[in-house]
């Protein structure tokens, strides 16, 4: 199959059962809207029958958590719900393993 990117090339990828080594994590940093934008394009040419899962890190300052978790966790459950995602937030404190 013949994947075009939105800047007019062209590359080449073959959907067969590739053995674990011929896949790689591609890892996009930079501006945000400059990363949805490459996530938008690079999406389409993903095989899904390799691993149906993609997993974003965003970096949150712990200031925005509570803003993001909403009280009673009802944010992220409506984010999680409304895009079939899970998210998960560390916590704000960091926990101690007594031994």
């Amino acid at each position: 199959d013949n994947n075009n990117i939105d800047d007019g090339t062209t590359t080449n990828h073959e959907s067969k059962n590739d053995d674990a080594n011929s896949w790689t994590p591609v890892i996009i940093r930079g501006d945000p809207v400059g990363c949805y934008a490459a996530v938008r394009q690079i999406l389409p040419l993903v095989d899904y029958s390799h691993d149906r899962h993609v997993v974003l890190e965003i970096p949150v300052h712990r200031a925005k958590h509570n803003t993001l978790v909403g009280k009673g966790g009802i944010t992220t459950a409506a984010l999680s719900a409304t895009y079939e995602t899970r998210i998960m937030i560390p916590p704000n404190t960091p926990r101690v393993l007594c031994l």
